[in-house]
């Protein structure tokens, strides 16, 4: 197998941060509703931005983007269903980012 990338533990520590609010996030949005669920919502595609513009290393660069990607596109769907009044169902979302923790190792 090929050699860690000693660069994912850099990497890791770069986006922890935001991996960390995205569980708390969501975990607060399934428990919200309306505007309160709408921002914290917001809050985490901002998050997604960044993780989107942060450098991956090489190694996991192309598995990244696309995780990022999936991500994103499973907030805008949550934050549709929450805007037409209905429940945040985060299920699809959190696994979105246990996707990315994965590949950071978290």
């Amino acid at each position: 197998p090929p050699a860690p990338d000693p660069s994912v533990d850099a990497f890791r520590g770069q986006v922890q941060g935001w991996l960390d609010d995205a569980l708390t996030g969501l975990q607060i949005a399934s428990e919200t509703s309306g505007q309160d669920a709408t921002s914290v919502i917001e809050s985490l595609q901002a998050d997604a931005q960044r993780l989107g513009e942060t450098a991956a290393p090489a190694s996991i660069d192309s598995a990244w983007g696309t995780a990022v990607n999936d991500y994103i596109q499973r907030l805008s769907a949550l934050r549709s269903e929450v805007a037409a009044g209905g429940p945040a169902s985060v299920d699809n979302a959190r696994s979105a980012v246990n996707e990315l923790r994965g590949l950071v190792g978290l």
